[in-house]
């Protein structure tokens, strides 16, 4: 007897142990499954949000500001930003890609064209689309029951409650490196469970960004002309000469350059920084097409905006352009400079002809599309 007692204890001991057999396919689709209302994802139409986003660097505020949402599904997306109240930047995307437009006292001071970036209902539903990418893991993760749905891949992590199949964190590499972002304070809105804070943190920079939500809003009808840009507001255009300029060289303060000296050839002006990673990522690109085309009449200006004078000096010696003529603005994005060329964001890209007149700008040279508008012109 006592024997059958421990027997049918061992497999109930067993029984409990086992883990729950599922695939990641299924952990998404139940994350996905219809609203209470019995309406899926599929019939989200559009979405607003209002929220207070604070960044923060080694625990101390850089920056605290709030911000509105409007998004029109599959590729409409309006972010207002506002710092003590004041509007500080429009982004903009739509049918003609994505802009960037910064204000200040509601005084247009930049815009910049940005690589296109799709509005997005649910990390999840992206998750489905290259479901065949991840594998499942049953484990534990802050002392919860959780599934990992790790890439195959890259090092892209989908994290979800076991109990509730809730989205919970997705972590992923970044240029900073690993970043963690969570998903916390679910609630109902219009019978769809949303997140109410999300947390993104990089260890590696102890860098923090915290959103809490005060409003979120499914299937709103905004006005026809919601999600469309000023044309007026735009004065660097495609044929229109460069504004003048004269800036000092970083290698030597008292020697200057100025628009004047670019005529004869035609020139690519990066203007960058050294706190900015994505302009430290597309030097290698602009590198590679100088060398190839230096020859053939094209030429680069670096122009930084950089304040902090000597750590620019610092990185100038350790990286060495090949192009000869490295500028700077020390007054920053806030300066004239970045007022006449409309700096919103960095990088920003201007290619222009021998005489100053602008071919190309912004995402229309990022990457290796340089190298096709340089084809274009000097390979003929």
């Amino acid at each position: 007897m006592k024997k059958t007692i421990l027997y049918i204890v061992l497999i109930n001991v067993l029984l409990s142990c086992k883990k729950e057999i599922t695939t990641p396919l299924a952990v998404v689709n139940s994350n996905l499954a219809t609203s209470s209302s019995n309406v899926g994802w599929d019939k989200i139409t559009s979405q607003s949000c209002l929220y207070n986003l604070k960044t923060s660097i080694n625990g101390k505020i850089i920056n605290n500001e709030k911000k509105e949402i409007s998004q029109q599904f599959p590729n409409l997306q309006k972010i207002v930003s506002y710092k003590d109240n004041v509007m500080t930047n429009i982004t903009l995307t739509n049918d003609e890609g994505s802009s960037i437009i910064k204000y200040e006292e509601n005084t247009l001071i930049g815009l910049n064209k940005i690589p296109y970036e799709k509005p997005k209902i649910n990390p999840v539903i992206e998750l489905k689309e290259k479901i065949e990418d991840y594998y499942l893991i049953d484990t534990l993760w802050n002392n919860t029951d959780v599934f990992y749905l790790d890439s195959k891949k890259n090092n892209d992590t989908y994290i979800f409650n076991k109990e509730t199949k809730l989205l919970i964190a997705y972590l992923s590499e970044t240029g900073y490196g690993l970043s963690t972002l969570t998903f916390e304070d679910y609630r109902e809105v219009n019978g769809y469970l949303l997140p109410f804070k999300k947390k993104n943190f990089v260890p590696k920079s102890a860098y923090i960004q915290e959103y809490t939500f005060q409003e979120r809003k499914l299937n709103v009808i905004f006005p026809d002309n919601q999600f469309e840009l000023n044309k007026d507001l735009t004065y660097l255009k495609k044929g229109s000469l460069i504004p003048d300029f004269t800036l000092p060289t970083v290698s030597d303060d008292n020697k200057v350059f100025s628009n004047n000296d670019l005529e004869g050839k035609v020139t690519l002006i990066d203007f960058w920084a050294t706190w900015c990673k994505p302009c430290i990522k597309e030097f290698p690109v602009i590198e590679k097409y100088y060398n190839t085309y230096k020859n053939k009449g094209f030429n680069v200006i670096s122009i930084s905006l950089d304040t902090d004078i000597e750590r620019l000096k610092s990185f100038s010696r350790k990286k060495i352009f090949p192009w000869t003529t490295s500028l700077y603005s020390a007054d920053g994005l806030k300066g004239d400079i970045a007022k006449k060329f409309q700096l919103a964001s960095l990088p920003k890209l201007i290619l222009v002809n021998k005489e100053g007149r602008i071919i190309a700008m912004d995402k229309e040279l990022r990457h290796d599309k340089l190298g096709k508008v340089l084809s274009e012109i000097l390979d003929n």
